[in-house]
């Protein structure tokens, strides 16, 4: 499975200091797990974390479609180490957190590449925009690195930066100009954590409403949060029977020359069949 082919409708975000949590993790339903070396471990456990986790990724047993690692950011003494550890490692992503400006994710590039981490060019990268200066230049961080995989909105380091509060209008104009930067760029968008763990019909609504900005996925706290999740992320039989019929028209009327067909009322061309082309795609990578 390639960077492009990863399915992140949820990724699950671990503490890497807590070797049992992450062993669950690794075996869960998520379709990507993040095992954080940033927020969740505190700054005395830094050192310890990282060998746990060193120690878990060596012999764990791991069936998810992709393990990322959530670095400490450039700005602490800890990334480089985090980095070095990783290098012989199963991880397939990095996730850079506080990412503020595109060379910060150049500088985590360069340095994966000199360290020639396992996948070599296909260890994608993940930078997380959490701050007003990085909403402005989200398209250009998008576009920072050809490793570059999605961009993920940290909501929590947004709200304590502004003072805005979770669902406020600011946080939703933040939240849109995030996933159309990575779109944009070519990129998928994945979108904020659901903090109230046990509220799944919030999560749910929450969701639909990141899924119509424009995002692929969504982080998850708990595993009780991944059906949910997967469930606004995934097209459902209709729209996947819709889509199967939509192409089938579309394909015939380009064998006999023409470049759009009105089918069931709508007018169907090229773009319209690249969405239901991608939806398809998307589910077959789930299956």
């Amino acid at each position: 499975m390639t960077r492009d082919t990863v399915l992140r409708r949820s990724q699950l975000v671990t503490p890497a200091n807590r070797p049992s949590a992450v062993a669950k993790a690794l075996v869960s339903a998520a379709d990507s797990v993040i095992l954080d070396l940033e927020d969740a471990v505190p700054a005395g456990e830094k050192a310890a974390a990282r060998a746990a986790l060193v120690v878990a990724l060596a012999t764990a047993e791991i069936s998810v479609g992709e393990v990322a690692v959530r670095i400490n950011g450039i700005d602490t003494p800890w990334w480089l180490d985090d980095l070095i550890a990783l290098r012989e490692l199963p991880v397939g992503a990095i996730v850079i957190p506080k990412v503020r400006r595109p060379e910060d994710v150049v500088c985590v590039d360069r340095v994966c590449r000199q360290l020639t981490m396992q996948r070599g060019a296909l260890l994608a990268l993940l930078p997380m925009i959490e701050t007003p200066d990085a909403v402005l230049r989200a398209p250009e961080i998008a576009r920072s690195s050809e490793r570059n995989a999605a961009l993920v909105f940290g909501v929590g380091d947004y709200m304590a930066e502004t003072g805005i509060a979770f669902g406020a209008e600011g946080i939703e104009l933040a939240r849109g100009q995030v996933a159309l930067a990575a779109l944009g760029a070519g990129l998928e968008a994945v979108d904020q954590v659901w903090p109230w763990i046990k509220d799944l019909e919030g999560l749910a609504r929450d969701a639909q409403r990141g899924k119509a900005l424009g995002y692929a996925g969504k982080w998850a706290l708990h595993p009780m949060q991944i059906e949910a999740i997967h469930s606004a992320f995934s097209a459902g039989a209709e729209e996947l029977a819709e889509a199967h019929r939509v192409v089938a028209a579309y394909d015939a009327a380009i064998a006999v020359g023409s470049g759009a067909v009105l089918f069931e009322g709508q007018l169907v061309d090229e773009a319209v069949v690249k969405i239901m082309r991608r939806r398809l795609a998307t589910q077959e990578t789930n299956t």
